[in-house]
C-alpha cells in the first residue's frame, strides 16, 4: 500500500493511521500547530489529536482526545510532507488557504472524505488490494502490526507522548477510568 502511495500526495496522510493509530477522521481536520516532530524535555514526537471531522470537530469520544507517540518513519515522512507542502504553498502564493492544515489539497483547503476515499481506492488497486478496503482499514492494519510484533493493543492511552514519560499502568478489560 505504502509503495502504490509512495508518488501520491496521500502517502503521508496514510502513513500517520498505519504506523501511528491516528483515525483518518482526526488526521483530516489536523493542523501543523498540532504536530510536534522534534524531541522536547523528554517528550517525544507526537501529534496532539484534538478534533475530528466528525460533528462539532469533535474526536470519536472524550476519550479519544490524546497525544500520540510518533514512531520515527513517521516523523520522516511529515518532514518530508511540510517540506514539500511549502514548496508547493509558495508556488501557489494568495490562491493557498491559511487554514494550517498537515493534509490538504493542491490548493490548501481541507481534503474531502469523498476524494480522499476516490484517490485511496486508486492507490489499493495499484497496490493490489480489494478495492472495498477503505482508509479507516489503516487504523485497523496498525492494530495488527502491533500484535504482530507480540505488543498488547490496550487504546491509544498507551501510546501516548505523555505515557512514554511515565511508568504505565496495567490495564484490564474491565476498566474503565482514565
Amino acid at each position: 500500500m505504502l509503495i502504490a502511495a509512495r508518488p501520491s500526495r496521500l502517502y503521508a496522510y496514510l502513513v500517520l493511521p498505519l504506523l501511528s493509530g491516528v483515525r483518518t477522521e482526526e488526521a483530516r481536520p489536523l493542523t501543523w500547530d498540532h504536530v510536534f516532530l522534534e524531541a522536547t524535555d523528554g517528550i517525544p514526537p507526537h501529534v496532539a489529536v484534538w478534533r475530528s471531522v466528525r460533528k462539532h470537530g469533535e474526536t470519536r469520544t472524550r476519550r479519544s482526545r490524546r497525544t500520540t507517540a510518533l514512531p520515527k518513519q513517521v516523523v520522516d515522512v511529515l518532514e518530508e510532507h511540510r517540506r514539500w507542502q511549502k514548496r508547493e504553498r509558495a508556488s501557489k502564493g494568495m490562491e493557498w488557504s491559511p487554514a494550517g492544515r498537515v493534509f490538504t489539497t493542491r490548493s490548501g483547503e481541507p481534503l474531502d472524505a469523498a476524494n480522499v476515499r476516490r484517490d485511496f481506492k486508486a492507490i489499493a488497486k495499484k497496490a493490489g488490494l480489494k478495492p472495498e478496503w477503505t482508509p479507516r482499514e489503516l487504523r485497523h492494519s496498525f492494530v495488527s502490526l502491533l500484535s504482530d510484533h507480540g505488543i498488547p493493543w490496550s487504546g491509544s492511552r498507551s501510546w501516548s507522548a505523555t505515557a512514554a514519560r511515565r511508568p504505565q499502568r496495567r490495564s484490564t478489560a474491565s476498566s474503565s477510568g482514565p
